[in-house]
């Protein structure tokens, strides 16, 4: 069990951890006597616990991990990674008040010594159980159960609607819609490129899978336009941070060569830099689905199913940006899965 308390720092009840090296890291397997807390960030924090089964010596070992992590003050994402044995939960808490309280997996059904002399529970380490929570902390006394019979993970979701908000209002207004399913930015057209404009959603994550169809929603006159994906981004004094994926036309004399890349860039400073060569992509003009695929510390960018880009960094933990310049962009069908 895990407890969050408002008043004090984070305390430790028993819990888990298998993220030590960051999103990536892997199912601690090996049993030791180790369990605690870490601090992440000033909004992200971990708890594990990895240990042989104090009650009956010839019983599976418990590993497994929990990370917390405020996305907003009243917003907290918790993901949960175990052993799928013993029983498994966590308990929030705010200012002493019952927030939110999960059996996240029970393994009642599975305690047998039937089950246990089959090596079934040691089978079932080898593929972890991942759950993901996305709770309002400012709604009391919420609860959820698994039972064992879901042991298989469950699906991340698909975000059918992802809840935005803009970035770069500070420095000039722009437009900018959401229906559920297309998203639409219109940069300003004063000063294009003067700063970084677009939208960020919720959700942090490790891994990250988003598609979308996109086209110029109106026509330019400018010759450098785009737009970029930033899969695992930050907003810092209203301008994101985090590697993205750019997808644009270039014009000279500001590029060597006219036409439609991809490029990776840094933000912020990598939108007014070219670190890394650009490469051909289609053209821009013309309507195209796009695929992006974030994990550890690489990313790609696939358009109509052919791989235009792939390029490394460092790993992180985010939320998604889109942002675009010298032109409105239309995404449709923007589908976002962890």
């Amino acid at each position: 069990m895990a407890d969050l308390d408002g008043d004090g720092p984070i305390t430790q009840i028993g819990a888990t951890h298998l993220f030590e090296d960051g999103c990536d890291a892997p199912l601690v397997k090996q049993a030791t006597k180790d369990g605690g807390v870490k601090a992440i960030s000033p909004t992200t924090a971990e708890l594990w616990i990895s240990s042989a089964n104090p009650i009956q010596a010839h019983s599976p070992a418990i590993d497994g991990a929990a990370r917390f992590a405020f996305t907003s003050p009243d917003r907290l994402q918790v993901t949960m990674e175990t052993d799928k044995f013993p029983s498994y939960g966590f308990d929030i808490k705010k200012n002493g008040r019952e927030i939110y309280n999960s059996v996240d997996f029970d393994a009642s059904c599975k305690s047998s010594a039937a089950d246990i002399a089959a090596g079934l529970t040691a089978g079932l380490r080898n593929e972890p159980h991942r759950r993901l929570y996305v709770i309002d902390t400012a709604i009391p006394n919420q609860s959820a159960f698994y039972a064992c019979e879901q042991n298989s993970p469950s699906p991340a979701p698909t975000n059918p609607q992802l809840a935005f908000e803009p970035f770069g209002f500070s420095r000039q207004r722009f437009e900018w819609s959401y229906d559920g399913s297309g998203l639409r930015i219109d940069p300003p057209e004063v000063n294009p490129y003067e700063a970084l404009w677009g939208v960020i959603d919720a959700e942090n994550r490790c891994r990250v899978d988003i598609s979308f169809d996109e086209v110029v929603a109106e026509k330019t006159d400018l010759g450098n336009y785009g737009f970029a994906v930033a899969p695992r981004a930050s907003v810092v004094n209203d301008q994101p941070q985090g590697a993205s994926i750019q997808y644009e036309h270039e014009a000279r004399p500001d590029f060597e060569a006219a036409g439609s890349f991809v490029r990776p860039a840094e933000l912020p400073a990598g939108a007014w830099s070219v670190e890394v060569r650009p490469a051909v992509a289609p053209d821009i003009r013309q309507p195209h689905h796009i695929e992006i695929h974030a994990t550890g510390s690489h990313m790609t960018m696939t358009i109509d199913g052919t791989l235009a880009g792939a390029f490394s960094g460092s790993a992180e933990f985010g939320a998604m940006a889109i942002r675009t310049w010298g032109s409105a962009f239309s995404f449709t069908n923007l589908k976002v899965t962890d």
